[in-house]
């Protein structure tokens, strides 16, 4: 009689680290949403499309992001770890599986006349064990590159726009400095016309002022003697 090999319980993923890991992800995201708050709620300068962002407000919320983001790898990696893990246990179950399929093969070639049929029987259970391993060893493979890549994705994507609203603030404020002293340049000048105004103004009474002195003083001068006609 034929005698049947019950392998072990088929490997299941733990739902742990795959809660860990939105859990993570969900703090990121709250972070980044954070980020997006501080620059909406920032003061906007109106007619300008420029927004006056606090940097230490700002620079302080990227600090948070940058904490997160190991955490995300880390939740990431111990996910990958647990997959691998399953990979290893797939492995000895279909080790199990083929040690089950050769007894029976075995025990076909004492009780059966159809002992080739029986090899390839086996030889076909073996070699799709070994393609069943080999497809998820690629696809853990890809998966743990496509969440490399990602993370650095999101990490680079993160620098570019801290270092492109850092520029975007240091052009917003160069553009209201610049409103700035143009305004108090139009002041000045303006004050610089009054100036000259009143400095014209007060030239002609000036210039009266020092010809009148010379008039009285003309008149006081000693009125010089005409010669007598002698009368003949």
């Amino acid at each position: 009689m034929l005698q049947s090999s019950t392998p072990t319980e088929t490997p299941v993923a733990s739902p742990e680290s795959s809660s860990l890991y939105k859990d993570v992800d969900l703090d990121v995201q709250q972070q980044l949403t954070q980020l997006e708050e501080i620059i909406f709620d920032s003061p906007h300068i109106p007619l300008t499309g420029i927004t006056m962002v606090e940097e230490e407000k700002l620079l302080d919320q990227l600090d948070l992001v940058r904490a997160s983001l190991p955490k995300v790898i880390e939740a990431a990696m111990e996910v990958l770890q647990q997959k691998a893990q399953i990979i290893v246990e797939a492995e000895d179950y279909a080790e199990e599986i083929m040690a089950a399929a050769e007894r029976r093969a075995a025990q076909l070639l004492d009780e059966m006349p159809l002992v080739r049929q029986a090899e390839q029987n086996a030889e076909q259970m073996r070699q799709d064990a070994e393609q069943e391993c080999l497809n998820m060893r690629q696809s853990l493979a890809a998966e743990v590159e496509e969440n490399r890549r990602k993370a650095y994705e999101e990490i680079r994507e993160i620098r570019e726009l801290a270092i492109a609203e850092s520029d975007e603030i240091q052009e917003g404020a160069d553009q209201y400095a610049n409103q700035v002293l143009s305004g108090l340049e139009g002041q000045l000048i303006q004050m610089l016309n009054v100036v000259r105004n009143g400095r014209q103004q007060l030239q002609p009474s000036e210039s009266a002022n020092t010809e009148a002195p010379a008039a009285e003083q003309k008149s006081k001068a000693p009125a010089k003697l005409q010669p007598q006609r002698r009368r003949k």
